[in-house]
Protein backbone atom coordinates (compact mmCIF):
# COMPACT_ATOMS: atom_id res chain seq x y z
CA UNK A 1 0.00 0.00 0.00
CA UNK A 2 1.73 3.30 -0.94
CA UNK A 3 2.21 5.20 2.09
CA UNK A 4 0.30 8.69 2.94
CA UNK A 5 1.37 11.79 1.57
CA UNK A 6 3.44 13.85 4.23
CA UNK A 7 2.28 17.78 3.90
CA UNK A 8 4.33 20.33 5.29
CA UNK A 9 2.95 23.97 5.75
CA UNK A 10 5.83 26.11 6.87
CA UNK A 11 5.10 28.92 8.97
CA UNK A 12 6.49 31.31 11.42
CA UNK A 13 5.42 34.33 13.07
CA UNK A 14 8.14 36.95 11.27
CA UNK A 15 7.74 38.45 8.43
CA UNK A 16 9.04 41.57 6.97
CA UNK A 17 5.87 42.88 5.35
CA UNK A 18 3.46 41.63 7.97
CA UNK A 19 4.90 40.38 10.86
CA UNK A 20 2.36 37.62 12.61
CA UNK A 21 0.50 37.72 9.52
CA UNK A 22 -0.49 33.64 9.98
CA UNK A 23 -2.56 34.32 12.56
CA UNK A 24 -3.95 37.48 11.48
CA UNK A 25 -7.77 37.38 11.97
CA UNK A 26 -9.54 36.36 8.81
CA UNK A 27 -13.06 36.86 9.01
CA UNK A 28 -13.17 36.11 13.17
CA UNK A 29 -10.57 33.30 12.86
CA UNK A 30 -6.49 33.03 12.45
CA UNK A 31 -5.41 32.81 8.48
CA UNK A 32 -3.59 29.47 9.41
CA UNK A 33 -6.71 28.03 10.50
CA UNK A 34 -8.89 28.44 7.20
CA UNK A 35 -5.37 27.29 5.19
CA UNK A 36 -5.39 23.84 7.56
CA UNK A 37 -9.21 23.31 7.43
CA UNK A 38 -8.96 23.57 3.78
CA UNK A 39 -5.70 21.12 3.74
CA UNK A 40 -7.19 18.52 5.73
CA UNK A 41 -10.43 18.08 3.05
CA UNK A 42 -7.31 16.92 0.80
CA UNK A 43 -8.73 13.62 -0.39
CA UNK A 44 -5.26 11.50 -1.13
CA UNK A 45 -4.07 9.62 2.24
CA UNK A 46 -1.70 12.55 3.94
CA UNK A 47 -0.23 13.54 6.90
CA UNK A 48 -0.37 17.22 7.56
CA UNK A 49 2.58 18.65 9.73
CA UNK A 50 2.52 22.81 10.50
CA UNK A 51 6.48 23.20 9.90
CA UNK A 52 7.79 26.03 12.72
CA UNK A 53 11.17 26.71 14.21
CA UNK A 54 11.26 27.07 18.18
CA UNK A 55 11.95 30.52 18.24
CA UNK A 56 9.80 32.19 21.39
CA UNK A 57 8.11 34.06 18.90
CA UNK A 58 6.15 30.93 17.23
CA UNK A 59 4.78 29.56 20.95
CA UNK A 60 1.54 31.11 19.95
CA UNK A 61 1.56 29.25 16.54
CA UNK A 62 2.01 26.05 18.32
CA UNK A 63 -0.29 26.94 20.99
CA UNK A 64 -3.05 27.44 18.19
CA UNK A 65 -2.41 24.14 16.34
CA UNK A 66 -2.14 22.14 19.42
CA UNK A 67 -5.56 23.30 20.94
CA UNK A 68 -7.00 22.76 17.54
CA UNK A 69 -5.55 19.35 17.03
CA UNK A 70 -3.03 19.94 14.11
CA UNK A 71 -0.19 18.25 14.07
CA UNK A 72 3.15 21.00 14.51
CA UNK A 73 6.78 20.41 14.87
CA UNK A 74 9.00 23.40 15.78
CA UNK A 75 12.92 22.37 15.39
CA UNK A 76 15.26 22.88 17.55
CA UNK A 77 18.94 23.62 16.32
CA UNK A 78 18.03 24.76 12.86
CA UNK A 79 19.10 28.47 12.14
CA UNK A 80 15.61 30.64 11.19
CA UNK A 81 15.90 30.88 7.46
CA UNK A 82 16.97 27.35 7.18
CA UNK A 83 14.36 25.83 6.15
CA UNK A 84 15.02 23.40 3.82
CA UNK A 85 16.98 22.02 7.13
CA UNK A 86 13.49 22.63 9.16
CA UNK A 87 11.78 20.45 5.72
CA UNK A 88 14.12 17.98 6.24
CA UNK A 89 14.13 17.13 10.14
CA UNK A 90 10.03 16.86 10.31
CA UNK A 91 10.38 14.34 7.09
CA UNK A 92 12.73 12.33 9.52
CA UNK A 93 10.36 11.85 11.88
CA UNK A 94 7.73 10.50 9.43
CA UNK A 95 10.26 7.86 7.82
CA UNK A 96 7.48 5.71 6.31
CA UNK A 97 6.41 8.90 3.88
CA UNK A 98 8.28 9.07 0.26
CA UNK A 99 6.62 11.75 -1.12
CA UNK A 100 6.54 15.33 0.70
CA UNK A 101 3.93 17.93 -0.46
CA UNK A 102 5.17 21.57 0.73
CA UNK A 103 3.04 24.52 1.24
CA UNK A 104 3.97 28.01 2.43
CA UNK A 105 1.54 29.33 5.41
CA UNK A 106 0.56 32.16 3.46
CA UNK A 107 -1.96 30.79 1.19
CA UNK A 108 -5.15 30.89 3.40
CA UNK A 109 -7.54 30.05 0.23
CA UNK A 110 -5.37 26.93 -1.43
CA UNK A 111 -7.80 24.60 -2.97
CA UNK A 112 -7.70 20.92 -2.07
CA UNK A 113 -8.78 19.39 -5.32
CA UNK A 114 -5.25 21.20 -6.73
CA UNK A 115 -3.34 19.35 -4.00
CA UNK A 116 -4.79 15.88 -4.63
CA UNK A 117 -4.18 16.37 -8.34
CA UNK A 118 -0.58 17.53 -8.03
CA UNK A 119 -0.23 14.37 -6.23
CA UNK A 120 -2.24 11.89 -8.66
CA UNK A 121 0.29 13.46 -11.52
CA UNK A 122 3.23 12.84 -9.72
CA UNK A 123 1.90 9.34 -8.50
CA UNK A 124 0.92 9.08 -12.09
CA UNK A 125 4.19 9.36 -13.86
CA UNK A 126 5.79 7.44 -11.38
CA UNK A 127 3.89 4.48 -12.31
CA UNK A 128 5.41 4.72 -15.76
CA UNK A 129 8.54 6.23 -15.61
CA UNK A 130 11.03 4.70 -12.68
CA UNK A 131 13.35 8.21 -12.54
CA UNK A 132 10.13 10.07 -11.66
CA UNK A 133 10.49 9.17 -8.38
CA UNK A 134 13.00 11.35 -7.60
CA UNK A 135 11.38 14.13 -9.63
CA UNK A 136 9.67 17.15 -8.02
CA UNK A 137 5.89 18.47 -9.07
CA UNK A 138 4.90 21.77 -9.07
CA UNK A 139 1.85 24.57 -10.18
CA UNK A 140 3.30 26.98 -11.99
CA UNK A 141 4.45 27.11 -15.66
CA UNK A 142 7.32 24.79 -16.45
CA UNK A 143 10.50 25.70 -18.37
CA UNK A 144 9.12 25.62 -21.99
CA UNK A 145 6.71 28.95 -20.72
CA UNK A 146 3.87 26.54 -22.65
CA UNK A 147 1.93 25.44 -19.39
CA UNK A 148 -0.45 27.73 -17.88
CA UNK A 149 -0.25 29.00 -14.49
CA UNK A 150 -1.69 28.51 -11.63
CA UNK A 151 -2.46 31.73 -9.41
CA UNK A 152 0.01 32.77 -6.92
CA UNK A 153 -1.57 31.61 -3.49
CA UNK A 154 -2.12 28.29 -5.14
CA UNK A 155 1.27 27.35 -4.46
CA UNK A 156 2.01 23.79 -3.79
CA UNK A 157 5.35 21.19 -4.88
CA UNK A 158 5.87 17.69 -4.12
CA UNK A 159 8.99 15.82 -4.48
CA UNK A 160 10.47 13.18 -3.65
CA UNK A 161 12.46 12.02 -0.60
CA UNK A 162 15.40 11.35 -1.89
CA UNK A 163 15.05 14.60 -3.55
CA UNK A 164 14.73 16.53 0.06
CA UNK A 165 17.91 13.93 1.12
CA UNK A 166 19.90 15.22 -1.31
CA UNK A 167 18.84 18.83 -1.35
CA UNK A 168 19.92 19.28 2.45
CA UNK A 169 23.22 17.69 1.65
CA UNK A 170 24.51 19.53 -1.41
CA UNK A 171 22.34 22.91 -0.96
CA UNK A 172 24.75 25.65 0.86
CA UNK A 173 23.67 28.81 -0.56
CA UNK A 174 21.23 30.74 2.04
CA UNK A 175 18.77 31.69 -0.82
CA UNK A 176 18.26 27.99 -1.52
CA UNK A 177 17.69 27.01 1.85
CA UNK A 178 15.09 29.15 3.19
CA UNK A 179 12.91 28.36 -0.14
CA UNK A 180 13.48 25.09 0.31
CA UNK A 181 13.00 23.73 -3.08
CA UNK A 182 15.53 26.05 -5.59
CA UNK A 183 18.25 23.48 -5.32
CA UNK A 184 16.02 20.76 -6.96
CA UNK A 185 14.61 22.84 -9.84
CA UNK A 186 18.02 24.25 -10.31
CA UNK A 187 19.18 20.53 -11.14
CA UNK A 188 17.24 19.43 -14.38
CA UNK A 189 20.01 16.62 -15.30
CA UNK A 190 19.30 15.07 -11.93
CA UNK A 191 15.84 15.50 -11.59
CA UNK A 192 12.58 15.40 -13.77
CA UNK A 193 10.99 18.64 -13.02
CA UNK A 194 7.34 18.74 -14.45
CA UNK A 195 4.32 20.99 -13.51
CA UNK A 196 0.80 20.56 -13.50
CA UNK A 197 -1.15 23.08 -15.88
CA UNK A 198 -3.43 24.91 -15.46
CA UNK A 199 -6.81 25.05 -17.61
CA UNK A 200 -6.83 28.82 -17.69
CA UNK A 201 -3.88 31.15 -17.75
CA UNK A 202 -4.39 32.71 -14.36
CA UNK A 203 -1.29 33.97 -14.18
CA UNK A 204 -2.16 37.58 -13.02
CA UNK A 205 -4.41 36.63 -10.22
CA UNK A 206 -2.70 36.54 -6.54
CA UNK A 207 -4.58 35.56 -3.35
CA UNK A 208 -1.39 35.09 -1.00
CA UNK A 209 -1.29 37.38 1.81
CA UNK A 210 2.10 39.47 1.92
CA UNK A 211 0.60 42.81 3.45
CA UNK A 212 -2.43 43.73 5.62
CA UNK A 213 -3.51 45.06 2.50
CA UNK A 214 -3.50 41.42 0.88
CA UNK A 215 -6.08 40.30 3.98
CA UNK A 216 -8.40 42.83 4.02
CA UNK A 217 -8.80 41.95 0.24
CA UNK A 218 -8.72 38.15 0.88
CA UNK A 219 -11.40 39.26 3.46
CA UNK A 220 -13.71 40.56 1.08
CA UNK A 221 -13.40 38.15 -1.43
CA UNK A 222 -13.76 35.01 1.11
CA UNK A 223 -16.78 36.93 2.89
CA UNK A 224 -18.44 37.49 -0.58
CA UNK A 225 -17.72 33.56 -1.73
CA UNK A 226 -18.89 31.77 1.41
CA UNK A 227 -22.21 33.86 1.21
CA UNK A 228 -23.10 32.54 -2.73
CA UNK A 229 -20.84 29.78 -2.78
CA UNK A 230 -20.11 27.93 0.96
CA UNK A 231 -17.49 26.62 2.54
CA UNK A 232 -16.26 24.36 -0.67
CA UNK A 233 -15.70 26.64 -3.32
CA UNK A 234 -12.70 26.12 -5.26
CA UNK A 235 -10.45 27.68 -7.52
CA UNK A 236 -12.59 28.73 -10.30
CA UNK A 237 -14.78 30.42 -7.78
CA UNK A 238 -11.98 32.42 -6.45
CA UNK A 239 -11.27 33.38 -10.00
CA UNK A 240 -14.74 33.91 -10.72
CA UNK A 241 -15.05 36.53 -8.48
CA UNK A 242 -11.99 38.62 -8.82
CA UNK A 243 -12.76 39.21 -12.35
CA UNK A 244 -16.10 40.76 -11.99
CA UNK A 245 -15.19 42.70 -8.49
CA UNK A 246 -13.60 46.27 -9.82
CA UNK A 247 -12.02 46.24 -6.53
CA UNK A 248 -10.87 43.09 -6.51
CA UNK A 249 -9.04 43.63 -9.69
CA UNK A 250 -7.44 47.09 -9.10
CA UNK A 251 -5.99 45.01 -6.05
CA UNK A 252 -4.52 43.00 -8.47
CA UNK A 253 -2.41 45.79 -10.43
CA UNK A 254 -0.62 46.68 -7.04
CA UNK A 255 0.58 43.31 -6.28
CA UNK A 256 4.66 43.27 -6.59
CA UNK A 257 6.24 40.63 -8.84
CA UNK A 258 5.76 37.12 -7.71
CA UNK A 259 8.71 35.51 -5.38
CA UNK A 260 9.98 38.57 -5.07
CA UNK A 261 12.29 38.00 -1.78
CA UNK A 262 13.26 35.19 -3.73
CA UNK A 263 14.84 36.96 -6.60
CA UNK A 264 16.25 39.94 -4.49
CA UNK A 265 18.24 37.50 -2.53
CA UNK A 266 19.47 36.03 -5.65
CA UNK A 267 20.48 39.42 -6.79
CA UNK A 268 21.42 38.65 -10.36
CA UNK A 269 19.38 41.06 -11.98
CA UNK A 270 17.11 38.34 -13.59
CA UNK A 271 13.68 37.87 -12.94
CA UNK A 272 11.81 35.36 -11.27
CA UNK A 273 10.81 33.81 -14.66
CA UNK A 274 14.21 33.98 -15.96
CA UNK A 275 15.52 32.65 -12.63
CA UNK A 276 13.18 29.51 -12.69
CA UNK A 277 12.25 29.02 -15.82
CA UNK A 278 15.08 30.54 -18.02
CA UNK A 279 13.07 32.68 -19.85
CA UNK A 280 10.53 35.89 -19.81
CA UNK A 281 6.69 35.32 -19.53
CA UNK A 282 4.43 37.43 -21.64
CA UNK A 283 1.05 38.65 -19.53
CA UNK A 284 -1.53 37.37 -20.36
CA UNK A 285 -4.58 39.25 -22.17
CA UNK A 286 -6.59 39.95 -18.93
CA UNK A 287 -2.86 41.32 -17.14
CA UNK A 288 -2.45 43.51 -19.89
CA UNK A 289 -6.07 44.76 -20.34
CA UNK A 290 -6.62 45.53 -16.62
CA UNK A 291 -3.40 47.22 -16.49
CA UNK A 292 -4.00 49.30 -19.55
CA UNK A 293 -7.73 50.00 -18.45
Amino acid sequence: MTPPVLIIVQARMASTRFPGKVLAPLLGQPMLLWQLDRLSRVQTPHTLVVGTSAAPENAPLVELCQRHGYRIQASTGIAEDDVLGRFHTIAEAYPEAQEIVRVTGDCPLIDPVIVDALIAQHRGHNMTDALQRDGYWHTPIDHTGIAAEWPDGQDCEIFSRTALDLADVEATASHDREHVTPWIWSQPEMFRCKTLPCPLDLSWMQTSVDTQDDLTMVQHLLDWILTDVGFSFGWRDIWRYIVKSPMLRVWQQRRPPRNQAYVTQVGSGKTWEELRYRTRRTPSAFKAGIEGA
